[in-house]
């Protein structure tokens, strides 16, 4: 058994993943429309000044600004 692969007993509904270069977001389903989970892609901070937004109702993700 590998670790690293989600099933879907286990999918989480958000998966995030830090210190990317750019935002970015994508809603991934089960072949069998089981499950849903939003990937998103979290800038640097520090870099970006962008934080990230997940509504967890709608599973969207937007970015707010602080440049």
């Amino acid at each position: 058994m590998d670790p690293f692969v989600l099933d879907q007993a286990s999918a989480p509904h958000v998966l995030f993943a830090g210190n990317q270069a750019a935002f970015s977001s994508r809603l991934v389903e089960g072949a069998d429309g089981k499950y849903k989970t939003r990937v998103v892609c979290v800038p640097s901070f520090s870099k970006t000044g962008e934080a990230v937004l997940v509504d967890v109702n709608s599973l969207e993700a937007t970015t707010i600004s602080f440049k």
